[in-house]
C-alpha cells in the first residue's frame, strides 16, 4: 500500500471521527455523569423553590362592569335624548384616568399603610393590621416616612422615624412631635408581642400617604379595556402585593365611576335648566308687558272691532313674522353659544349646549365643531399629566386648540351675518306690504303691530317652555344602567410568581444545562474509551492485538500483575495478546507496534 493512499485513509477516518454521531458514546457519556445532571436539576428545583419562598407574592384581580344608561322619554313623547352617549372608548379612558382613580383612593383607608417586616420580607397589613393611628400633620416632609413600632411591656412601645429613636409611650397616648402629632392605638397588645416573640426579626411600621403619590403609583398597575363594545363592557384588572387590596380598589373604582356620571349629568341638565327658566323669566316679562299695552290701548282708543283689519295684510305679515321669528331666534342661540363660550374655552360641555342648538338648521354644523374643539381640549389635559406646560407637545396641542377656536368663532360670525342678511330681506318685504296699506287707519295700524309684537313674545315663550318640557322629561326619563357583571374577588392564589411556571422552570432549566454539558463534553472528548473506538476510526490495515484494562488496586513494586490471580480478566488480556502476536506475518521487515493508554 502506498504511502498516499495511507494518508488518505488516515484523514477520511479523522474526518469521520469528528462528524459522526455516536450514539453509544453519547449514551456512555450520559451514564457517566447521570449524578452530575441530577444534582443540576435538584439545584434548579431547590432555586425555584427558595425563589417562590422569597418573592413578595403579587395577586390580581378582575372586574368586568357594563356601561350603559336608558332614557324612557321616547316612551312618553318624541323627545331627543339630550343624555345618551353610545361611545364606550370615553367611558375607557375615564376609568383609567388619574382623576377617577384618585377619587376612588380617597374613599379606601389608604391614608395609613401598615407593614410588618421580616428579614427577608415586607408584606403590607391591609384592613389587617393591630396598628391605628390617627395623626395630623406640620410638616409634609414626613409623608411616606417608615414609623417603626417596637413593643416594651405594660402596655408600651418604642417609637422610631427610620432610625432615628422618637420615644417611648404607652398605648392610645397621644403623641406631639415636631413635624407631626399622632395617636397610635395597639389592639391586642399581649397577643401581637407574642407574635413577635415567636418569629424573630419581625418589626411593625406604617407610613403616612398621600393620595396624590399613590395614585402616581398605582395607575400603571391598573388595566382597563373594552371587552365587547357592543354590549359596552369593559373589564378591569389590578395588581397589587395585597390580596384584599386589589378587589376593593376595583370595587371602588366602579362605584366612583358610576356616582361621577350621575353628578355630571346632573350637573349638566342643571345648568340647561337653569339657562331655559332665565330666559322664561325674560320673555314672561315681555308678554306680560305687551298684553298691557294692547289693553291699554284699547281703552285709551275705545277700539274693540279688530275684524277691521284686513285679513290678506294680516295673513301675508304673519307668515313673514314667523320667518322673522324663526331667524332672530337662531340669531339669539348663536349669540348665547358665542357668549358662551368666549372667557371659558376651558371649560366646554357639549351637553350643556346641544339643548339650545336642537331644532335649528345649523345644528350639526356647530355640535360638530364643538365636541372637535371639546376632543382637543381632553386630549390637552392628558398631556398635561404626562408632560410640562413648556412641553413641545402641549404648545403644538395649543396651536390646535386655538385654530379650531378661530374656525368655530367664524362659522358663528358668518352664520350671524347670513340670518342678519335674511332678515333685512324679511324686513324689506314687510315694509313693502305695509306701504300698500298706508289707507289703513292709523289706530288699526298701531293696533296690529302691538298684536304683532305680542304674537311675537308668546311665541318666543311658547317655544322656550317646549324646550323646557322637553328636557326635563328627558332628564327624568334618564336612568344609568352601570352594571357590575363580575364583581371583583379576593383572589385565594398569586398572579405573580406562578407556582407552577416556576418550578417547571427549574426543572427545564436543569435539563436544559444538564444537555448542554453533555453536548460540550462530547464534542471536548478526545480519548479513547474502548477497543471499538480505536476499530471504527483506525485505517482499515491496521490490525488490533488487543487491550488490557486498567488494574484498579494499588500495583505492586514488581509491576507484575498477573501472579495474584492468574484467572482475571486482565490475566486473559495478556495471553491474547500474546497470541495475536504470534500471528504476526512472518515476510521480512520492520514491524511496527503502537502502545497506548
Amino acid at each position: 500500500m502506498s504511502e498516499d493512499h495511507f494518508n488518505t485513509q488516515k484523514s477520511e477516518a479523522i474526518s469521520n471521527f469528528n462528524t459522526e454521531l455516536d450514539i453509544i458514546l453519547l449514551l456512555q457519556i450520559f451514564k457517566k455523569n447521570l449524578l452530575l445532571f441530577i444534582a443540576i436539576i435538584l439545584v434548579c428545583v431547590v432555586v425555584s423553590f427558595l425563589y417562590l419562598r422569597y418573592t413578595v407574592p403579587l395577586y390580581q384581580s378582575q372586574l368586568v362592569l357594563q356601561v350603559g344608561s336608558k332614557n324612557t322619554a321616547d316612551q312618553v313623547l318624541k323627545v331627543d335624548n339630550f343624555q345618551e352617549d353610545e361611545d364606550v372608548a370615553k367611558d375607557v379612558e375615564l376609568l383609567k384616568s388619574k382623576f377617577l382613580l384618585k377619587r376612588a383612593l380617597a374613599k379606601l383607608p389608604l391614608e395609613v399603610s401598615y407593614y410588618n417586616k421580616g428579614k427577608f420580607l415586607t408584606f403590607e397589613l391591609y384592613r389587617s393590621s393591630p396598628l391605628e393611628v390617627s395623626f395630623e400633620i406640620k410638616d409634609s416632609s414626613i409623608i411616606g416616612l417608615p414609623f417603626y413600632v417596637e413593643l416594651t411591656q405594660n402596655n408600651k412601645f418604642k417609637l422610631y422615624e427610620n432610625e432615628q429613636f422618637l420615644g417611648e409611650f404607652s398605648n392610645n397616648q397621644e403623641i406631639k412631635l415636631s413635624k407631626v402629632a399622632f395617636k397610635i392605638f395597639i389592639d391586642g397588645y399581649e397577643e401581637v408581642k407574642e407574635s413577635q416573640s415567636n418569629i424573630k426579626g419581625t418589626t411593625l411600621y406604617f407610613t403616612i400617604n398621600d393620595i396624590e403619590n399613590l395614585t402616581n403609583n398605582y395607575i400603571s398597575r391598573l388595566n382597563v379595556f373594552p371587552l365587547n363594545p357592543s354590549a359596552k363592557t369593559i373589564s378591569l384588572s389590578f395588581q397589587d402585593n395585597n390580596a384584599v387590596k386589589t378587589a376593593d380598589i376595583l370595587t371602588a373604582l366602579a362605584n366612583e365611576y358610576i356616582v361621577y356620571d350621575i353628578e355630571e349629568r346632573s350637573k349638566s341638565s342643571k345648568k340647561v335648566i337653569e339657562f331655559l327658566d332665565d330666559q322664561l323669566d325674560q320673555y314672561y316679562n315681555k308678554v306680560k308687558l305687551s298684553e298691557n299695552s294692547i289693553e291699554d290701548f284699547q281703552k285709551t282708543n275705545k277700539l274693540s272691532d279688530i275684524d277691521k283689519f284686513s285679513s290678506l295684510y294680516v295673513d301675508r305679515v304673519n307668515k313673514l313674522e314667523n320667518d322673522l321669528i324663526d331667524f332672530d331666534l337662531q340669531k339669539n342661540v348663536l349669540t348665547e353659544i358665542n357668549n358662551s363660550l368666549k372667557g371659558k374655552i376651558k371649560e366646554i360641555n357639549v351637553y350643556n349646549l346641544l339643548p339650545i342648538l336642537s331644532g335649528t338648521e345649523y345644528e350639526a354644523r356647530i355640535t360638530m365643531l364643538i365636541t372637535d374643539l371639546q376632543d382637543l381640549l381632553v386630549q390637552r389635559q392628558q398631556i398635561l399629566t404626562e408632560s410640562t406646560k413648556e412641553s413641545e407637545s402641549l404648545k403644538l396641542h395649543d396651536q390646535q386648540i386655538d385654530v379650531q377656536k378661530e374656525v368655530l368663532f367664524k362659522s358663528i360670525s358668518s352664520l350671524v351675518e347670513k340670518l342678519e342678511f335674511r332678515r333685512k330681506e324679511i324686513v324689506k318685504k314687510i315694509d313693502e306690504i305695509q306701504n300698500k296699506y298706508l289707507n289703513v287707519p292709523a289706530k288699526e295700524l298701531q293696533y296690529a303691530r302691538l298684536q304683532r309684537v305680542l304674537s311675537i313674545d308668546e311665541k318666543f315663550f311658547t317655544l322656550i317652555m317646549e324646550r323646557r318640557t322637553e328636557y326635563s322629561i328627558s332628564e327624568a326619563g334618564f336612568v344609568p344602567q352601570h352594571t357590575i357583571l363580575d364583581k371583583a374577588v379576593v383572589p385565594g392564589f398569586p398572579f405573580s410568581p406562578n407556582k407552577k411556571i416556576i418550578i417547571t422552570t427549574g426543572v427545564l432549566l436543569g435539563i436544559v444545562i444538564s444537555l448542554i454539558i453533555l453536548i460540550l463534553r462530547y464534542i471536548l472528548k478526545n480519548t479513547i474509551s474502548s477497543v471499538d473506538e480505536i476499530t471504527k476510526h483506525a485505517n482499515a490495515a491496521v490490525g488490533i492485538l488487543g487491550s488490557v484494562p486498567i488494574y484498579s488496586r494499588e500495583i505492586p513494586v514488581s509491576q507484575l500483575v498477573i501472579n495474584r490471580d492468574p484467572k482475571s480478566i486482565i490475566s486473559e488480556s495478556f495471553r491474547s495478546i500474546r497470541s495475536n502476536l504470534q500471528f504476526i506475518s512472518n515476510i521480512e521487515g520492520k514491524k511496527v507496534m503502537a502502545i497506548t493508554s
